[in-house]
Parts: structure tokens; C-alpha cells; sequence
């Protein structure tokens, strides 16, 4: 009896030991040449910029509405294009951000300008926009998983982050930093 149960065990552990094998080998196969994961394009100085289209925030009644249109790369080709990342939680970020509408003002007939919120988590900030920056002109945007704007241009979980792409939507300038009103006119100036 002690023989046949000892068999018994032998045999289901190399059944077990057979059939992890084959589990692992299957998935080998199936992430190696099945299914391959795209590689993000990722922008880099001197490259045009990874094409993306996101949803932008609206204001409607003095206050931020999200899907209020949407913002695309390609479609700012002829002007100067500041495009910043940040978030609610991130007191750099939202420190800055008076810079990019001030920058704004002062260059609106040469540069577009866009502050894109890159926690694809924080899906809805219209509240936070109203309180923080009403009468802003600058277009606000959000980012998401499926687009994941902030990892194509660069992002690596440091916010704020700011590029600059020139006329023909070449990134000229990249930064994982917080910028002052002075740094992005230096950044622009060479381009407009």
C-alpha cells in the first residue's frame, strides 16, 4: 500500500512538475512571438514630437468643464508649442503654472501653450482648475492611460516636466524640473 501511495505522489508531482513547464513555456512563446507590446515612441531633442491628441477642459459659465474639445500635436505646427506636465498633488506643479499663463499673455500671437494634467488617475480636475486658475487662458488638458502622453514624451513618475517643440513640432527643449517665467523665455526665444 506504502508503495502504490509513494507512486501515486511521484506520479501527480511529475504531472504537476510537466504542466508548470508547459504553462511556462506557453507563456514564453505567447509574449515573445504572439504577442509583442508595442515600444513607446519617446520624444527626444532634435525628433518631432510623438503625435497625441487629449481632451481639454472648457470653460462654460466660469467654470472648467472636462471634453471642452481637444488639443493635438500636429495641429500647432507653426507655432511655438510649450506643452507642461503636472498635477494637483504636486506643489512644484501647481507653483508654475502662473509662469506658463504669464508666458502666454506676453507671446499668444507666437506660441500655443498647454498644461496637461499627467495623472491619468486624476481624471476630473474641473473643480480644482475653477478654484486655482479661473481666469486663465492657457488650455488645460488630461492625460490618460490609454493615450499615456506624459510616458510618450518622456515622463518618468517627476512632474512637473516641460518640453518645447519648435515651428515644425521638433522638441527643442526638455525638462524634468519647475521652471521659472524667465527659464521659459529662454526656452522660446530661440524659436519664435
Amino acid at each position: 500500500m506504502k508503495i502504490r501511495l509513494y507512486k501515486y505522489r511521484k506520479l501527480l508531482e511529475i504531472v504537476a512538475w510537466t504542466l508548470a513547464g508547459i504553462v511556462l513555456a506557453t507563456a514564453l512563446v505567447y509574449y515573445n512571438f504572439i504577442h509583442k507590446v508595442p515600444q513607446i515612441e519617446k520624444a527626444e531633442i532634435g525628433k518631432p514630437c510623438p503625435d497625441f491628441t487629449l481632451n481639454v477642459y472648457k470653460k462654460i459659465d466660469g467654470e472648467y468643464e472636462p471634453n471642452g474639445g481637444y488639443f493635438n500635436v500636429s495641429e500647432q505646427q507653426g507655432k511655438v508649442t510649450v506643452i507642461n506636465f503636472w498635477a494637483t498633488w504636486c506643489g512644484p506643479c501647481v507653483a508654475e503654472i502662473p509662469h506658463f499663463e504669464e508666458l502666454y499673455q506676453n507671446y499668444k500671437d507666437e506660441i500655443s501653450v498647454i498644461a496637461i494634467n499627467g495623472d491619468a488617475e486624476e481624471p476630473d480636475v474641473s473643480t480644482f482648475l475653477t478654484e486655482k486658475w479661473q481666469s486663465y487662458e492657457i488650455m488645460f488638458g488630461q492625460d490618460t492611460n490609454e493615450v499615456n502622453a506624459y510616458g510618450h514624451l518622456g515622463g518618468d513618475g517627476t512632474m512637473p516636466m516641460t518640453l518645447v517643440l519648435d515651428k515644425d513640432g521638433v522638441v527643442v527643449e526638455h525638462t524634468l524640473a519647475s521652471v521659472t517665467y524667465e527659464t521659459l523665455v529662454e526656452m522660446i526665444t530661440p524659436y519664435l
